[in-house]
């Protein structure tokens, strides 16, 4: 049970990287799965790292939102499974 929460858990982070515009999405993918860091994301993209900066605070904040709406509808659906 353990497994596939986590396995459901990855999707949905996965599907929220997915929707976002693609800029966010590149930061997002360079700075988490390539490890580079804002300055070096920066020169390949050719803006500042403070540019590159809030392109991540836009893409976690809409990340976010993503996934608090999924365990939203998750939950809502697991009362009506209930009731």
């Amino acid at each position: 049970a353990e497994s596939a929460m986590l396995d459901e858990g990855r999707w949905i982070v996965e599907a929220a990287i997915a929707a976002l515009p693609d800029r966010e999405r590149r930061v997002i993918r360079l700075h988490y799965h390539e490890d580079l860091l804002f300055r070096e994301i920066g020169d390949m993209l050719d803006v500042t790292e403070g540019r590159v900066s809030q392109l991540h605070k836009s893409a976690i904040e809409r990340m976010r939102r993503r996934v608090c709406a999924s365990q939203w509808s998750r939950g809502a659906a697991l009362q009506i499974d209930r009731d």
